[in-house]
């Protein structure tokens, strides 16, 4: 299962579109508001993965990722932006960044690498291997958020 959240309806349903043909189901929100009202709620299903729009009316994407780590801190997000993201805060934490419009190509791997993680757990050989759009985003830090930050040997 993965979760869209994106306040342009023509973005959800492509992603939509997309996520099914990479053989996944999806549940879309049209806001960070609709879905913390869903995850506070007793059918809620914690996703393979959240997609989550950076600039939205009222929260942003990245205190939306914040809050729902408060409540399901192992909850994977997928931050998307279209726009310049490097000023806004506290945005690690996520898996994976990618800027909008997301190639085919991009989106191939980024659910291969989503069902590794999910059969095998994080791992650092798997965080190792992804390159994603960080960099644009300004996120220093590129191993997996559920990883402890120093590699013990």
């Amino acid at each position: 299962m993965i979760h869209i959240v994106d306040d342009n309806r023509i973005v959800r349903d492509v992603m939509a579109e997309l996520i099914v043909l990479f053989g996944f189901k999806v549940i879309e929100f049209s806001s960070p508001e609709v879905y913390l009202d869903y995850a506070s709620g007793n059918d809620y299903q914690e996703p393979t993965a959240v997609f989550c729009d950076v600039m939205m009316p009222g929260l942003d994407g990245f205190e939306l990722m914040n809050r729902i780590h408060a409540f399901y801190p192992r909850c994977r997000f997928v931050i998307m932006s279209g726009g310049n993201s490097t000023s806004c805060q506290h945005k690690q934490g996520a898996c994976i960044y990618l800027i909008k419009p997301v190639r085919f190509d991009m989106l191939e791997r980024v659910f291969s690498h989503l069902r590794a993680c999910r059969q095998c757990g994080p791992s650092y050989a798997l965080s190792a291997t992804w390159a994603d759009d960080r960099s644009l985003f300004g996120v220093s830090d590129d191993s997996c958020p559920f990883l402890p930050a120093e590699r013990t040997r």
